[in-house]
């Protein structure tokens, strides 16, 4: 048996993993939470009236 297999059957190994896995979950969710603020970006503007979503004219 190697020396990650052994490890892996340890509880330093499973400890380990479980902070691994922590870690990506908590990536996940922030990556989850940035695309979902996206989408209600995006959803405001197309429901806004087409005023508003007008690029402003430059004053002279």
């Amino acid at each position: 048996m190697d020396c990650f297999a052994a490890l892996a059957m340890t509880s330093a190994g499973r400890e380990m993993a479980e902070a691994a896995f922590d870690k990506v979950k908590a990536g996940l969710d922030e990556a989850k939470a940035y695309l979902d603020r996206l989408r209600d970006r995006r959803k405001d503007l197309a429901d806004a009236p087409a005023e508003k979503c007008q690029a402003p004219t430059e004053k002279q």
